[in-house]
């Protein structure tokens, strides 16, 4: 889902007075301009001078409307936006919160990052994280780094990458506490491989491991921040959710709901405060496991009996490999180096011409695979210790993806479909490792369980990952 937004205004007739805009009071447009979405917002404000001062006033005054509408920022060759280094292209895509995105360059650095504004705030270095031992040249350049266990400082069973491959084994997801820009954010950092947590603070020079002594702080599959309650949350494997409290001089954990595994084998979990003040936990899995076949009619029946335990410690290890195998793709030798958010990609993959649009049966795969996979939303009740699973949200959709997970009013958006999650891919291994792999685009209806495939032809969508996106101004 993309804006378009253009400014026509039809050409005086020859008949007719003219009318100059510009002259408009300030305060008439102060009062327009605080309504409108900020994209068009942006583009009034370069109009003429006169409506930049009103743009400004209204950025001063942070009188921009709280109320924006999702965007899906993608890679595309049509629209160009300047960007500082390094080149948007060449990020790795692992969050989105509060109006900004958190990437990861060549180097395996981390940045904040606002597209609207340009503005950029480095992270401390992944050197600094716990079970990462950076590996230097004779000439002290950066050859890669080892990654081991984070309880423990061997090296012995270490594994090596490059600094490039890196950041596809180490980071897998990141939430902001707050808009970076006010200089009081915390950075919830989750990693791939054991999915363990570290935090930094914008302005901190390291990252630092949370490692709780009563709790088994891995293999989480997903975290948000509540603004309420000003509460890290965590889902793990297992489907225990954990509080997170970063606020004071050292971290809090505890475990708010036991166990909860469903029949099913779902890949991953999601969770959300709604914005009705329930907590959702979503149930997810890609498709089914195997070889595509055209035209099959063949689907994954999930059984809907529930299993809960309270107070339980879960030491058990995921039922699936969270370590993603190492796969290789080539980059082209002769990158454009402009920096475009929007522009052509230049990465290869095994020969494939990524100019041409998607063929129709890599349509096909893309539908049957997000088709065939399986999403429940469960509402869960923390003071009864239970977990009910809903087919509606209030006529609100949900949007997941590598973004933190969020909830927006049809009715404020009438092109966005009630009691829907919308759905780009967050596959690591497929949008990292394999960057041209068909990916899953689209909106399920909790109501009958149909799906509808949102229609990009364009290739370069897979590279960086597509990722959901609420605009801020600051």
């Amino acid at each position: 889902m993309t804006a378009n937004i253009v400014a026509a205004v039809p050409p005086a007739s020859s008949c007719a007075p003219t009318c100059d805009w510009s002259q408009l009071p300030q305060d008439v447009l102060i009062k327009i301009f605080s309504q409108l979405q900020l994209p068009e917002l942006v583009y009034s404000g370069a109009a003429c001078m006169p409506w930049r001062l009103s743009y400004l006033a209204v950025r001063r005054l942070q009188l921009c409307s709280p109320n924006q509408s999702p965007y899906l920022i993608y890679s595309s060759s049509m629209y160009h936006v300047s960007l500082p280094d390094p080149p948007y292209r060449n990020r790795c895509i692992i969050g989105s919160s509060h109006g900004w995105l958190v990437t990861a360059d060549e180097q395996s650095n981390l940045h904040l990052l606002n597209p609207l504004t340009g503005a950029q705030i480095a992270l401390p270095s992944p050197r600094t994280m716990k079970g990462v031992t950076p590996s230097f040249t004779r000439d002290g350049v950066l050859s890669g780094y080892y990654i081991h266990s984070p309880d423990t400082e061997s090296d012995d069973r270490a594994d090596f990458f490059e600094p490039k491959k890196t950041r596809y084994s180490l980071y897998a997801k990141a939430i902001l506490s707050s808009d970076p820009s006010g200089g009081d954010c915390i950075v919830l950092l989750l990693h791939q491989g054991w999915m363990h947590l570290s935090f930094a603070r914008v302005g901190d020079t390291k990252w630092t491991w949370l490692d709780m002594e009563h709790h088994a702080c891995l293999y989480y599959y997903d975290i948000f921040y509540d603004d309420d309650a000003s509460l890290f949350y965590g889902v793990r494997v297992s489907g225990e959710i954990h509080s997170i409290d970063l606020s004071g001089p050292s971290p809090e954990v505890k475990g708010i709901l036991g166990v909860f595994l469903p029949d099913a084998n779902y890949e991953t979990r999601y969770i959300v405060r709604s914005p009705w003040g329930d907590l959702l936990q979503v149930f997810r899995q890609y498709y089914i496991p195997g070889p595509y076949v055209p035209d099959s009619d063949d689907k994954y029946q999930v059984n809907d009996n529930q299993s809960n335990s309270q107070d339980q410690d879960c030491d058990d290890q995921p039922r699936e490999d969270d370590l993603l195998d190492e796969q290789e793709y080539k980059e082209d030798d002769d990158q454009n180096q402009e920096d475009d958010l929007l522009d052509e990609h230049d990465y290869e993959d095994d020969g494939h011409d990524h100019d041409d649009d998607l063929s129709d049966d890599e349509q096909a795969q893309e539908e049957y695979y997000l088709k065939n996979g399986k999403l429940i939303v469960y509402n869960v009740d923390l003071a009864k210790q239970e977990v009910t699973k809903i087919k509606g949200l209030h006529d609100h959709a949900l949007f997941i993806g590598f973004n933190n997970m969020f909830m927006v009013h049809s009715h404020d958006f009438p092109n966005i479909r009630p009691n829907c999650v919308y759905i780009s891919d967050d596959v690591s291994d497929d949008t990292c490792y394999i960057p041209f792999s068909p990916g899953e685009l689209g909106y399920l209806s909790l109501e009958d369980a149909s799906l509808t495939i949102m229609p990009f032809s364009d290739s370069l969508l897979h590279w960086p990952s597509p990722v959901w996106f609420r605009p801020h101004l600051t």
